[in-house]
């Protein structure tokens, strides 16, 4: 099953085309950007669609962390270019890693046992987003 609005990002990639900007996947509500996916944190979704594009997901701080976390290993998993995380009530953004863990590293790819951190972004990369999401956030008020 797809998340909504991802359907319509599924037909272009089988097109052979792909997104011309950021692919914006929020669980905060509807933001007025032309590539959003707005999945349920509670239903269990295909991201085969993600590979190597950039994404931004969109959260706060009331979003439940363990089931955030979740989506986000399954998107990761899927090899997106770039995964991003924004938590929008606090204006603060992070770039997600994922790696095999030491103890799989030298096993074929398809064993690796994944591993994750997210860092949080210089204050230069902060102030470029927060201006680019209050501004989504005022056209969606």
């Amino acid at each position: 099953m797809l998340a909504p609005g991802a359907a319509r990002i599924l037909a272009l990639r089988k097109a052979g085309n792909r997104p011309g900007e950021n692919v914006v996947v929020s669980v905060v509500g509807e933001k007025p950007v032309e590539w959003l996916v707005q999945p349920d944190l509670d239903t269990s979704y295909d991201w085969m669609w993600v590979v190597d594009l950039d994404l931004w997901v969109l959260a706060d701080t009331t979003t439940d962390a363990g089931k955030l976390r979740t989506m986000m290993a399954d998107i990761k998993s899927r090899r997106p270019r770039r995964l991003h995380l924004w938590l929008d009530d606090l204006g603060v953004g992070y770039e997600v890693w994922s790696y095999p863990t030491v103890e799989t590293a030298h096993l074929p790819r398809g064993r690796w046992q994944m591993t994750t951190e997210m860092l949080k972004m210089s204050e230069w990369e902060n102030d470029v987003m927060k201006s680019l999401f209050n501004g989504i956030n005022k056209e969606a008020a």
